[in-house]
């Protein structure tokens, strides 16, 4: 999982050949999931279509580094295919 605001992190996974990529976003940067405007915690799939996984006050957690923890956290359990409910948890 990869944090596409960071430029250096991006320029490197460039070589990483076939290897799934997943990025998130705090910044608006194009990230398969991301935290929009709003404050919502969105996935992007590749035909366009979003996934709302909630808003940032649903969290009890406070800094904008908690919400990339949790874009992160979501991601993972996505990528290992861990059921939804076990996020919420």
């Amino acid at each position: 999982v990869l944090n596409a605001d960071d430029k250096a992190v991006m320029r490197y996974s460039k070589g990483m050949g076939k290897a799934r990529r997943i990025t998130f976003s705090l910044r608006g940067n194009g990230g398969d999931y991301h935290l929009d405007s709003d404050g919502f915690l969105l996935q992007t799939f590749p035909d366009g279509g979003m996934l709302a996984w909630g808003n940032e006050e649903d969290i009890p957690l406070f800094g904008k580094h908690n919400m990339a923890n949790v874009l992160v956290a979501i991601a993972m359990t996505n990528a290992f295919d861990i059921d939804e409910d076990v996020i919420g948890n």
